[in-house]
């Protein structure tokens, strides 16, 4: 409540200060309130934190947190932060892999943010690799729309470029 009345401080001392004065312990609603405000003020280090906070205290994840984290992360054009947090939970770099996922809507929207802002060859192919390395699940139109946006930039790609992208994410696929 204090996140959406914008005094996000004020909701940091209750998270701090209710545990120690009864029994209260943060859940995953908490968490992901939390990181949700943090968000909605303009605050994304302090969401990446409050979700840092939350594996160390050993609570779960869900995959509807994540999916949320990584949007808002996307929104407020903090790419690394998002890849980060991908590779995260699925394990991509040596952490372990959570009992969590990222939906493929939001990973396609990641990717897609990623082409646009010109950082497709650095961050965006890449986490894909990873991804499939790891057997993450994408479908075929999550894997060519990394291909599909890589240079068009809000114009339509031609035949060709489709028939290309396709080809590839066939390969992709076998």
């Amino acid at each position: 409540l204090y996140g959406r009345m914008k005094r996000l401080e004020k909701a940091f001392d209750a998270l701090e200060v209710l545990p120690k004065i009864g029994k209260f312990t943060p859940n995953s609603a908490v968490w992901t309130g939390m990181m949700s405000a943090c968000l909605q003020n303009n605050q994304p280090a302090r969401a990446m934190k409050v979700f840092q906070d939350m594996r160390e205290a050993g609570d779960a994840v869900d995959s509807r947190m994540c999916s949320s984290l990584v949007t808002g992360l996307v929104r407020q054009r903090r790419w690394r932060e998002a890849v980060e947090v991908v590779d995260q939970i699925y394990g991509l770099r040596g952490s372990q892999r959570m009992d969590a996922s990222v939906d493929q809507d939001t990973l396609e929207s990641l990717l897609a943010a990623l082409a646009q802002s010109g950082l497709r060859e650095e961050l965006g192919t890449p986490m894909l690799e990873r991804l499939r390395s790891a057997r993450v699940p994408a479908t075929g139109r999550l894997m060519a729309s990394v291909i599909l946006t890589q240079d068009f930039r809000g114009s339509a790609p031609s035949e060709s470029q489709k028939a290309k992208s396709w080809k590839c994410v066939g390969q992709a696929r076998g």
